[in-house]
C-alpha cells in the first residue's frame, strides 16, 4: 500500500481514504501511512463527505 501511495503522489495525484475504520485504520497508523504519507485531513468518514471536499478541491485547484 505504501508503494502505491508513493507512486500516486509522485504523479501529483492526491490520495484520500474514505470509510477507514477499525483494524485497517489501526494498521495504516501503525505503519505510519497515516499521517506519514496521507495526512489525517484526507481521511474522510464517508464517501459523501469526501465527494463534497473533492468538488471544492477541484474547483479551487483546476479551474472547474
Amino acid at each position: 500500500m505504501e508503494d502505491a501511495v508513493m507512486d500516486l503522489q509522485a504523479q501529483n495525484i492526491k490520495v484520500v481514504f474514505t470509510d477507514l475504520h477499525g483494524q485497517p485504520l489501526d494498521m495504516f497508523e501503525r505503519f505510519n501511512l497515516i499521517p506519514g504519507l496521507v495526512e489525517r485531513e484526507y481521511c474522510f468518514d464517508d464517501f459523501n463527505t469526501c465527494s463534497i471536499w473533492l468538488e471544492g478541491y477541484l474547483k479551487a485547484n483546476h479551474n472547474l
